[in-house]
């Protein structure tokens, strides 16, 4: 059963490229090494697994795009949407948090 919520370790494992362990770390060492400086947040779990939720990439594409579409043609730059998506005034501001719990 795949979740809506969070990417299962497969999707992790795809996102990051990183299929197994290796130079003495196990993959879930080096996945996290790889969110962590892609700024992606994400929790550890019990055992170490990253979990990311699903709402972290889709929105970091769908930031992306209009980002890409704002260059080419103006469209965006007066947008009332914060990068979430949400108006400013549903989103307290526009303040968001960087880091999830467990980023340590």
């Amino acid at each position: 059963m795949v979740s809506e919520t969070f990417l299962s370790e497969q999707e992790v494992a795809e996102l990051t490229d990183i299929k197994t362990g290796q130079r003495g770390k196990t993959r879930e060492q080096l996945q996290v090494e790889w969110l962590r400086t892609s700024g992606i947040p994400f929790w550890t779990s019990a055992r170490g697994r990253p979990v990311v939720a699903r709402t972290a990439i889709e929105g970091r594409a769908r930031e992306e795009a209009a980002r890409i579409f704002s260059a080419k043609s103006g469209f965006f730059r007066n947008s009332h949407l914060s990068s979430t998506g949400r108006s400013e005034k549903a989103n307290g501001g526009g303040q968001t948090e960087s880091n999830c719990p467990g980023n340590g």
